[in-house]
């Protein structure tokens, strides 16, 4: 589609999907691109200022001197991913002066093209807001702007991010090993494919939130060894997350409407926990930790529980049929009421009475 040199001004275009479109020379002042997709779009010399674009996504955009003073950019997506997406949006001389770009993705790196960067080198930032907005080390800014000056976090391992409000950004395939994300807030974040293997996320707070990713938060997330300690969890369930848990550390955690079916939790760390009702069908769950735990009416079929510990754990009522428990120690265990039903149960020890 052709619009070149079109007055659009004030045109209400809300989620729009627009592809393969040429804004050259248009005027699109004021206009409302709120959480739109665009991919393949020409913006070269295109007025956008004052527009809305909170929460687009730019995929393989030309943006070629592009006006974007005082737009409001919350939370949009110059690195163009839409997941998997293998180029990027091509970026050159744009106008940002005024421009909000608060918890706006900016990161570069793309596994698929590692020596890929995102060039905003030649841009004007002017008094632009970029509060919580994400880069990381592909991602290029004029030589005298200092982005973490200006309120952005530098996604890498090892990154320092305590009390970060990552709420509605998007971390998808970031690599935050290591990092320290104690009592950051990571309401609706999209973590998919990310690495936090090891990262501190002691006191934070992860919650799911229905929207356009919808079961795409959290897939594929890797988390192993991470602390969570004190940390509080919600709506994490199987039908919006395949998540890798092993090691992790969730002591004193609050967990609110979630489930762990199908979870990779080896040796993971749950003791003293209440747990009551909770669903681990399927899960891999070797040598993890419930000591203490209250586990009453908890639903462990098909589960690998092999190795793990449950001294002074309270079993009752639950549901371990065709669990895997081999030489699994129940002796300390209150195993009032359990079905096992067709579990593994060579070389357990089971409680005297």
């Amino acid at each position: 589609m052709n619009l070149s040199e079109a007055i659009l001004d004030c045109t209400d275009l809300y989620k729009a999907e627009i592809s393969n479109c040429q804004f050259v020379n248009a005027s699109l002042k004021e206009i409302n691109l709120y959480q739109s997709i665009l991919a393949d779009v020409n913006f070269t010399n295109t007025d956008l200022s004052h527009s809305n674009l909170v929460g687009s996504i730019l995929k393989k955009c030309l943006l070629k001197n592009t006006n974007f003073t005082n737009a409001n950019l919350e939370t949009i997506d110059f690195n163009g991913v839409g997941f998997w997406n293998q180029e990027k949006s091509i970026i050159e001389n744009i106008n940002f002066t005024g421009a909000i770009l608060r918890k706006a993705n900016l990161r570069g790196y793309n596994p698929q093209n590692p020596k890929q960067y995102i060039d905003f080198s030649t841009s004007n930032f002017k008094d632009a807001d970029l509060t919580g907005s994400l880069y990381d080390l592909h991602t290029r800014f004029p030589k005298m702007l200092n982005p973490q000056e200006k309120g952005a976090y530098l996604v890498t391992a090892g990154a320092s991010m305590e009390n970060a409000d990552l709420s509605f950004t998007n971390l998808f395939r970031a690599n935050l090993s290591r990092a320290n994300l104690s009592e950051a807030n990571l309401t609706a974040t999209i973590i998919h494919s990310a690495n936090l293997n090891g990262a501190n996320l002691s006191g934070a707070r992860i919650v799911y939130e229905k929207g356009r990713w919808d079961r795409d938060l959290y897939v594929n997330a890797h988390l192993n060894n991470a602390n969570l300690q004190k940390a509080t969890i919600i709506g994490i369930k199987p039908d919006n997350s395949r998540m890798y848990l092993n090691g992790v550390d969730l002591t004193e955690v609050k967990l609110i409407d979630c489930a762990f079916t199908s979870m990779e939790m080896n040796g993971a760390k749950l003791a003293n926990l209440k747990l009551d009702g909770f669903d681990f069908s399927n899960a891999q769950l070797k040598g993890s930790d419930f000591s203490n735990a209250s586990l009453r009416g908890c639903n462990f079929s098909s589960s690998d529980l092999r190795g793990a510990n449950f001294n002074g754990a309270d079993l009752s009522g639950a549901n371990l049929s065709y669990a895997q428990l081999k030489n699994t120690d129940l002796s300390q265990t209150i195993i009032n009421g359990v079905d096992f039903k067709n579990a593994q149960l060579d070389g357990v020890i089971m409680p005297n009475n």
